[in-house]
């Protein structure tokens, strides 16, 4: 029985939280729009009666020779009901409009806040991406599986006017036509359920496919595989992906025809059968023509909503697999373990940051240490520059200091405090990062900047400072519409940028920001070496008690910081100043000399 009943309360479960979602985005539309789903779907019931009236008034009428009273009634009621259906459906379809454009942006904005909220190493991990890629497509299906409810509703409010016409007289009727359209319930769920399956067991080659897409749909990724030659590669792999998730759905579909027809022919054929017994009751003189009449009409729209019933049920089985998904994203737990009471840190503090004896591997490779038992020591205040070559743990180091993931040993301190029991939100706030793979924002130049700190209202003057201290004021003084200017292909009238403008952006968004703490992936590795020199003056007269945390491949920015940490295979190799280092002569002596040959 749990077979049975088991996806039967799934959907009543689902359908509880899909109408509580309804509820939040518009409670009023809601109950008007389910007032008019109920109303429409007892109209057609309505309109068989007044049928059945008119075709016996018109009977009684040829019999006495004249027009009877009920016939003027008949005519006026066949006038007039259609024009009160015609307002009931103008009624609906603008509340259905009205609210599914208010439902799909409730549905949106919800899956991106819950995505949102999750933190990085839930966010990349691929089980989850695959269930945030399910949230996605079940977007969609959310709107269609709420929209079924309110015909289900109808439907439902159709058959208990039914049930009422048919229980005083007739009453077999009414079990045996339910009794002939399971059978295309159990068709539409067996096959609902296989399909399911299919796109479930196809999450990961579905993410494969819009990743190829995105190689050719993105002007920068076309651009670049124009060149090199790659389009038909990439034409080939959305193609051979396509294939290994549509043909065993159009398999399941052909499969499914033979059941469908059958199911189809013992639905109607019970019907057929039923208005061929009334027919014979009529010709016999046992009912009148119009209750032949009304009896038909009502028996075919019995026929309809019970048929509609079960196959909205068959396809609230099929979507509610889906629903399911959306709901496991939107129940899923971050994997960093939130603090109870957090802390949080003065707005004008800079605390100091102690890494204490770190080693981490990544989740997708827990043997792989990429961090090992590194202690290091921030003063607030300080200068740190971070070096080594590609995969030495530079940007994994920075992960723990934002705490993207916690350290499978030792701890992080931010001042007084693990950084685990910090309110991260709060944390945030005090730092300023510009990654190595930074945003390109095709906005407004002064928004572009002001999106430093969205905390206030843009604030002109902090914009202009912000951008002459990262080198930017020069290029945006040159446009007409100077930070008016829209930047990017994406809107009308935006243009393109260079690399080296699009970073003097990145570092105007943090100068304009005014951390407390300066975080700086490779700040100046797109920019030319008059415009880096200025920008770490700039950098080099901030407050003193700002801290600057770098990474840079480029001696010629590191060697005035305080403090350098060379990172060799996941291990601290060398720490100290430049002129300790160099004098020491190990790793960080040998790649300076090799970076000041090369300027020679």
């Amino acid at each position: 029985m749990t077979k049975y009943f088991s996806p039967i309360s799934s959907i009543w479960r689902n359908s509880k939280r899909v109408i509580g979602m309804l509820q939040k985005s518009d409670p009023r539309t809601l109950r008007a729009l389910s007032a008019v789903r109920v109303l429409s779907s007892t109209l057609p019931y309505l309109n068989g009666f007044i049928l059945g009236m008119m075709t016996q008034s018109v009977v009684e009428s040829v019999k006495l020779g004249s027009l009877t009273s009920q016939f003027w009634w008949a005519m006026f009621l066949i006038v007039a009901t259609p024009v009160v259906i015609r307002i009931v459906d103008i009624f609906n379809d603008y509340l259905d409009g009205k609210y599914w454009i208010e439902m799909d942006n409730y549905m949106q904005l919800m899956y991106f806040k819950k995505r949102s909220a999750l933190d990085i190493a839930a966010i990349k991990k691929p089980e989850i991406q695959n269930k945030a890629r399910k949230a996605q497509e079940s977007i969609n299906k959310t709107r269609q599986y709420a929209d079924r409810i309110f015909y289900s509703i109808g439907s439902l409010a159709g058959l208990t006017t039914a049930f009422a016409i048919f229980s005083t007289q007739n009453w077999w009727i009414f079990p045996v036509v339910v009794l002939a359209t399971i059978p295309s319930l159990i068709v539409e769920t067996k096959y609902g359920r296989k399909i399911w399956d299919i796109w479930g067991a196809n999450t990961e080659t579905r993410r494969k496919y819009n990743y190829f897409i995105d190689r050719l749909n993105d002007p920068e990724n076309l651009s670049e595989n124009k060149l090199l030659g790659t389009v038909n590669y990439f034409l080939k792999a959305i193609r051979e992906t396509i294939g290994q998730f549509t043909l065993d759905q159009i398999r399941t579909d052909r499969n499914a025809v033979p059941a469908r027809i059958f199911s189809a022919i013992l639905s109607h054929g019970t019907t057929a059968g039923m208005i061929v017994i009334f027919a014979i009751r009529a010709a016999r003189g046992q009912i009148t023509v119009g209750e032949l009449t009304f009896f038909y009409v009502t028996l075919q729209t019995l026929r309809k909503s019970i048929s509609e019933i079960f196959s909205l049920t068959a396809r609230q089985l099929q979507d509610n697999l889906y629903i399911s998904d959306l709901f496991a994203l939107l129940d899923q737990e971050p994997i960093l373990i939130k603090p109870i009471n957090p802390v949080t840190i003065a707005k004008n503090t800079t605390p100091d940051i102690t890494l204490s004896k770190i080693s981490f591997a990544y989740p997708s490779a827990p043997d792989k240490f990429v961090l090992q038992n590194i202690s290091l020591a921030i003063p607030a205040g300080s200068r740190v520059a971070l070096i080594g070559h590609n995969g030495a743990g530079k940007s994994t180091l920075l992960s723990m200091i934002f705490r993207f993931y916690d350290p499978d040993n030792g701890e992080v301190r931010i001042g007084e405090h693990d950084l685990r029991e910090l309110d991260l939100e709060n944390w945030y706030s005090h730092l300023g990062y510009i990654p190595q793979k930074y945003q390109f924002f095709q906005l407004r130049t002064a928004d572009v900047i002001a999106l430093g700190d969205t905390s206030t209202q843009p604030d002109e003057r902090r914009i202009k400072q912000a951008a002459m201290k990262a080198g930017a004021d020069t290029f945006i003084n040159s446009w007409n519409k100077k930070y008016d200017q829209i930047l990017g292909e994406w809107f009308e009238g935006g243009i393109n940028i260079s690399q080296g403008q699009m970073q003097k952006l990145a570092l105007a968004r943090i100068f304009y920001r005014n951390p407390r703490i300066w975080i700086l992936d490779e700040p100046t590795s797109s920019i030319d070496a008059k415009s880096e020199i200025e920008v770490f003056e700039e950098l080099n007269a901030l407050p003193k008690d700002r801290t600057v945390i770098f990474i840079s491949h480029r001696f010629s920015t590191v060697r005035n910081a305080d403090q350098i940490v060379v990172l060799d295979k996941g291990k601290i190799k060398e720490q100290g100043t430049h002129r300790e280092l160099v004098k020491k002569g190990g790793l960080y002596a040998t790649l300076f000399k090799q970076q000041a040959k090369a300027y020679k």
